[in-house]
């Protein structure tokens, strides 16, 4: 049995609008085995991205949402982390309460980062690892590489 949107609110059932579409944009139809397999834990995503800059630092925040009908568990770190051309860390904040993220919460993560750090850096990353230390996936459609959620390239 087919899914949509409308049954989803509803039931005030969480879900990403994006889970509806694929790589190209295209609307997908979903069923009830899909719903139930993609959300039934949780669905870390990052909601929006934001940043303002001074004269001396730059100051991201990184919305990340729970779309899942679950609370994370056994993540053992997350991190916001600047990673230079070569993709090594050059700076990282990390991020203790992911744990708690409820269903639909959303969870503002504020980063104060001098200038002279972000000029060394190309990109933006998040990355959350299980107790096996292997990297977990956002539910966003970006890129993903050796544990690192890229979020923006920076210039």
């Amino acid at each position: 049995q087919l899914v949509t949107p409308t049954l989803l609110e509803q039931y005030k059932l969480p879900y990403q609008k994006s889970w509806f579409k694929d790589t190209n944009d295209n609307e997908i139809s979903r069923s009830w085995y899909e719903y139930i397999r993609d959300y039934l834990g949780y669905r870390l995503a990052v909601k929006d991205i934001s940043y303002q800059a001074d004269e001396k630092s730059i100051d991201y925040q990184v919305n990340l949402t729970n779309y899942g009908l679950a609370a994370p568990v056994l993540i053992n770190k997350a991190e916001l982390v600047l990673l230079n051309a070569s993709k090594k860390p050059v700076a990282t904040k990390e991020i203790t309460d992911v744990a708690h993220l409820q269903s639909l919460q959303v969870l503002p993560i504020e980063w104060q980062v001098d200038k002279a750090l972000v000029k060394k850096a190309k990109y933006l990353a998040f990355k959350f690892t299980g107790y096996g230390n292997t990297g977990n996936r956002l539910a966003n459609n970006i890129a993903f590489a050796k544990g690192y959620n890229y979020l923006l390239t920076l210039k």
